[in-house]
């Protein structure tokens, strides 16, 4: 129970939204809602040195804010360098089908995951094997080329 508690704490502090959305209302909204939030802890988190404690607690929330953000901009501009800085896929679509119009070119066909790929690929699309070894026979009933 604890662990699942503390792994709830954890991803609720790496999601800017939540910590930029408590950091706002605890900084700049009103005063209503500041004292509500902050009335549980009054007793006993901040009975002693409030004042200073609340001043670390918001210098922290900045701080882990301030990082999730450059967190989730770092992702962003990673998965667009990923995608040749395009927003959308470039090209026309895939079509695997029955009617094998795309070629596929695998190399090293002839076992492991080449393999397995040669005889997924071969029922929707139209393949190219190219390997060093010999062809397996069990694969002599897919449709491909050998080189």
């Amino acid at each position: 129970m604890t662990s699942k508690i503390i792994t709830g704490v954890k991803i609720a502090a790496e999601e800017p939204f939540l910590t930029g959305a408590l950091l706002y209302v605890l900084t700049r909204g009103p005063e209503n809602i500041r004292s509500r939030l902050l009335a549980p802890f009054q007793n006993n988190l901040l009975a002693k040195n409030g004042v200073a404690r609340l001043a670390a607690f918001i210098t922290a929330l900045k701080i882990l804010t301030g990082v999730n953000v450059l967190k989730r901009v770092n992702q962003v501009l990673n998965s667009l360098a990923w995608n040749n800085w395009s927003l959308g896929r470039s090209g026309a679509a895939f079509k695997f089908c029955p009617n094998k119009e795309e070629l596929v070119i695998i190399t090293g066909g002839s076992s492991g995951f080449g393999y397995e790929m040669v005889k997924a690929f071969s029922k929707l699309a139209r393949v190219v094997v190219l390997d060093i070894q010999d062809f397996p026979p069990e694969l002599a009933s897919c449709e491909f080329s050998l080189l």
